[in-house]
This record gives structure tokens, C-alpha cells and sequence, in this order.
């Protein structure tokens, strides 16, 4: 099974979701980042099965898939997935957002 790294800005990003679902429903929260958390560990096995990021011009090194309401968007590295941002499925990626770039040779 390949692993997931989280950048801080994914981590702060899942812990804000945490805490908005959490203020009316604490126990959804929890499961909700724990499924979401167990589900990328699956995705590590084919870190290239997600779809290509529309607003990186369908960029090969950046993937995404889908959460619940959430885009989980990464970056297939030779051992797995980082795991770059999370955000809601109704938001464009922001153009000036500062994806990390990773050698190609990973």
C-alpha cells in the first residue's frame, strides 16, 4: 500500500471542516474526517486514478478526487500521495493558490 502525506495547508483544511461540521454535529465530524482519511490511504494504491485538475490545464502531476462535498486535490509522488489541499466541491481551485511542484522523477 503506497502513503499519504498531508501538506499543512491540507491539514488546516481538513481541521476547519472538522470544526464547521462539528459545530452542530460533533459525532458526524469525527466519522466524516475519519472516513475521509481512511479513503486516501485507499487512493494511495492507484494515486493516478483520480482525474486531472481542471484548473491546472489538466496538469498530469495534480489529481483530484471526490469526498462527500469535498475535492481532495494531490499529487502522485513515487510512493503513494501528498495530499496538497481539500476544499469544497462548489469552489474553483484559486488560481494564485501555491501548488508545491515535485520532481518529475518521483
Amino acid at each position: 500500500m503506497g502513503t499519504v502525506t498531508w501538506s499543512a495547508q491540507a491539514k488546516s483544511d481538513l481541521y476547519a471542516i472538522h470544526d464547521w461540521i462539528a459545530a452542530s454535529a460533533p459525532r458526524t465530524a469525527e466519522r466524516f474526517v475519519a472516513d475521509l482519511v481512511a479513503a486516501t490511504a485507499t487512493w494511495a494504491r492507484h494515486p493516478k486514478a483520480g482525474r486531472l485538475v481542471p484548473e491546472t490545464g489538466h496538469d498530469e502531476r495534480f489529481r483530484e478526487r471526490f469526498h462527500g462535498a469535498y475535492r481532495i486535490i494531490y499529487q502522485p509522488t513515487g510512493s503513494g500521495l501528498r495530499i496538497l489541499t481539500v476544499i469544497s466541491s462548489h469552489r474553483r481551485l484559486s488560481v494564485g493558490l501555491p501548488l508545491p511542484q515535485l520532481p518529475d522523477d518521483l
